[in-house]
């Protein structure tokens, strides 16, 4: 018995082991490789993040007026080193990007990235993720802001393959995924669902429900429709193509049949198609009409 403790890890070992002859990975050039990758990986972050921004600013700007939480953007996003996921900071670092904040997404000519913001006290400021008033500096030279008020719930990229987005109730966040799934108008369409989710308060009616002790499920259900329908609005309002709003959740469905049936947390993705069209019906009436896009909303008891 003693001797087959010792030999039973050899035997093991043997029928573990490879039966084939791998070719060899030289180190330089699996250095070289894998700094390739991060390359291209930065690249593919900045690329989509700029997406993100460009078509988010213009559902967060075109519906300020019917946000409870506003900031002045000027056209440009700050990021410091902790913004960017773990495996890209050393590269982010090589790319001009430090621990304060400095511009990762610019609409402007006479903004570039990496620049290094502050105030008139030489102070670096960050802009986009939060409200500023004051004078902008870069490198001690002045910039007009040219500030345009915005619904403040900044959009934040997450690097992940999952086609997925979500409010957090100050935030809205997109992943890589769901950007290369979607194009402009679809993308646009989710933004307007989360920023929904914000604007309704459905992250604090959630989070109360459970609180309470009444579960979440069929409230969830609701609130998902009420960002479907709000969110065909807001992306409405700033002149995106809603016609393919039922086509993406379509599309989104059937990555899992499960989301055909009797829906948890969400509704049916038959049911999300259906209101969806009628939704769109709907702000099509009122745009023949010329009157306000506006959510219909129920009256208040008096």
């Amino acid at each position: 018995m003693r001797y087959f403790i010792f030999i039973a890890p050899l035997i093991l070992s043997g029928c573990l082991s490879l039966g084939t002859v791998l070719p060899e990975a030289a180190p330089d050039v699996l250095k070289a490789e894998a700094e390739t990758q991060t390359a291209a990986a930065f690249e593919k972050y900045v690329t989509l993040n700029d997406r993100l921004q460009r078509v988010g600013r213009r559902i967060l700007i075109s519906n300020e007026s019917l946000c409870d939480r506003h900031m002045l953007y000027i056209g440009a996003q700050t990021a410091t080193l902790k913004t960017f996921p773990k495996p890209l900071r050393d590269y982010a670092k090589s790319q001009g990007f430090d621990e304060t904040p400095r511009v990762l997404y610019t609409g402007r000519d006479d903004i570039a990235r990496a620049d290094h913001i502050e105030n008139a006290d030489g102070e670096p400021i960050t802009i986009y993720d939060k409200d500023y008033y004051g004078d902008i500096y870069i490198d001690g030279k002045q910039v007009k802001t040219r500030a345009l008020t915005a619904c403040q719930y900044p959009l934040k990229l997450t690097y992940s393959p999952a086609v997925n987005a979500y409010a957090t109730g100050r935030t809205i966040r997109v992943t890589t995924g769901m950007m290369e799934f979607a194009d402009d108008d679809e993308l646009a369409i989710i933004i307007g669902h989360e920023l929904a989710h914000n604007t309704e308060g459905h992250i604090v009616k959630i989070v109360t429900s459970r609180i309470a002790g009444l579960g979440t499920g069929r409230f969830s259900r609701q609130y998902e429709s009420e960002a479907d329908y709000v969110g065909l609005y807001y992306a409405a309002r700033a002149r995106f193509d809603i016609s393919k709003a039922p086509g993406i959740w379509r599309r989104i469905g059937l990555m899992s049949v499960r989301s055909m049936g009797e829906g948890k947390s969400h509704p049916t993705t038959p049911e999300r198609y259906v209101r969806l069209a009628a939704g769109i019906e709907e702000i099509e009436r009122k745009r023949e009409a010329g009157v306000p896009l506006l959510p219909q909303r129920k009256a208040k008891a008096k």
